[in-house]
């Protein structure tokens, strides 16, 4: 666009039979051409949380490719096309970002028409999506002791605790789980399948950036292995012509507990308390 002086010149002008009356003279024209409206519109852009920036580093981009992927372009004549554009915009965490990319800088047919628009530059949308991350409670395996045994609303923040506990999977980059809560309890021996379950996550200042799912595990308490023994006592006696009855017994458990009970007159049981209560 642009405004050339003197620029439309007239000539062989026409008056009828006349024009031998006429002294004529020619004063050229001023030629204005004004710049043609230019919108560009960066694309909105979606990507899934990395723990990196993520969007336009003020990129360059001249391919016309990456060009037609990157914007939209409204107001182009004839075969001028977009040569050069440079888009900028960058976040890290999980949102959508209105209006964060920009563009500017630029170019049509390599710059020899830029100057022929007047470009208006708008913004396009960036959004970041959270990551999915999975945390299952790994199998725990307890040996029955007659109480409770398993997690209680356990929560862990050491890091080798939480590794020996549950499994993360789809953390990104140097992030780590930093807390986790345990819960699932049992007293008998059995296998419990996805009893032990996992919540509260934290991920440091970037648990938000993650769609967590959990996972819940197995919970298995084996019966005890110690022996349990119950012997009647040796009683020797000389024939009387006498019933005789022995009611004294020896309590086995395991290799260190051992307790002699009698049963008295009319008694049909007796307890003993073990070491496993």
């Amino acid at each position: 666009g642009g405004t050339s002086r003197d620029f439309i010149g007239p000539s062989a002008a026409e008056i009828g039979g006349n024009i031998g009356n006429y002294e004529i003279k020619y004063v050229n024209g001023l030629l204005h051409i004004a710049q043609a409206a230019l919108t560009i519109t960066p694309k909105d852009q979606t990507y899934t949380y990395n723990s990196e920036l993520q969007g336009e580093d003020e990129a360059s981009y001249t391919d016309a490719a990456d060009i037609e992927e990157k914007v939209t372009v409204t107001g182009l004549q004839g075969e001028d096309a977009l040569t050069g554009i440079t888009l900028d915009g960058q976040q890290r965490n999980a949102g959508t970002y209105t209006g964060e990319i920009e563009a500017y800088f630029a170019e049509i047919n390599g710059g020899a028409d830029t100057d022929n628009y007047k470009i208006v530059y708008l913004s396009g949308t960036l959004t970041i999506e959270k990551a999915a991350l999975t945390i299952t409670a790994l199998e725990q395996d307890y040996t029955y002791n007659s109480e409770l045994q398993g997690e209680d609303n356990a929560v862990y923040t050491d890091a080798a605790d939480i590794e020996k506990k549950v499994e993360a999977e789809g953390l990104q980059g140097e992030d780590a789980l930093t807390s986790i809560t345990l819960n699932g309890q049992k007293r008998d021996a059995g296998t419990y399948r996805d009893f032990i379950e996992p919540s509260a996550a934290e991920i440091g200042e970037d648990t938000d950036n993650y769609e967590i799912e959990y996972a819940a595990g197995t919970l298995t308490i084996d019966k005890s292995s110690e022996t349990f023994e119950i012997t009647s006592a040796e009683k020797n006696w000389t024939y009387d012509a006498e019933t005789h009855d022995c009611h004294e017994y020896t309590v086995k458990y395991g290799d260190d507990f051992e307790e002699t009970v009698t049963l008295g007159e009319g008694e049909e049981s007796v307890s003993v308390t073990l070491p496993t209560g």
